[in-house]
């Protein structure tokens, strides 16, 4: 009689952990900037930018002119306002833009 004894692998936990993390980095939510600038190229502080699609954002540049929003991916429309002033765009945002950056000159 032969007797096959197989030898079974679990994962560590600490590797286990590390395989999770590694598999959430890549799902994160894209990172975006916003920053508006002025006709002489200036940045514009306390601009009002609403974001509007899947998740909406209401808020204004700081002083750089600049503001920052994660967003899932979908599409959306970014509006600048300033007074009576307004100006919308639309952009699609996918999960592989992790740092975007965009620029509106007012």
């Amino acid at each position: 009689m032969v007797v096959v004894v197989k030898r079974t692998r679990r994962l560590s936990p600490l590797i286990l952990a590390l395989l999770l993390l590694s598999s959430a980095a890549h799902a994160q939510t894209p990172s975006i900037t916003v920053t508006v600038l002025g006709a002489d190229n200036e940045p514009k502080p306390h601009v009002a930018v609403d974001v509007l699609g899947a998740k909406r954002v209401y808020s204004q540049t700081g002083a750089s002119g600049s503001f920052e929003v994660e967003l899932p991916p979908g599409r959306y429309v970014f509006r600048v306002r300033e007074g009576r002033r307004r100006m919308e765009f639309q952009r699609q945002v996918s999960a592989e833009e992790q740092n975007l950056t965009l620029t509106v000159t007012w």
